[in-house]
């Protein structure tokens, strides 16, 4: 989660928001995170489930 994240809380959040921009554009969250370095790395953590 935003907390969670390896990066800190800011990071958790940024990612959560790329992750919400991803799923609004309809773009796969893998496609979106190669030029998202936060969701990467929360993905890369938990996966895309």
């Amino acid at each position: 989660g935003i907390h969670g994240h390896p990066e800190g809380t800011t990071a958790g959040t940024r990612a959560m928001l790329q992750a919400a921009e991803a799923a609004i554009l309809g773009i796969p969250a893998r496609e979106y995170a190669a030029s998202h370095p936060e969701l990467a790395v929360a993905l890369a953590k938990w996966g895309d489930a």
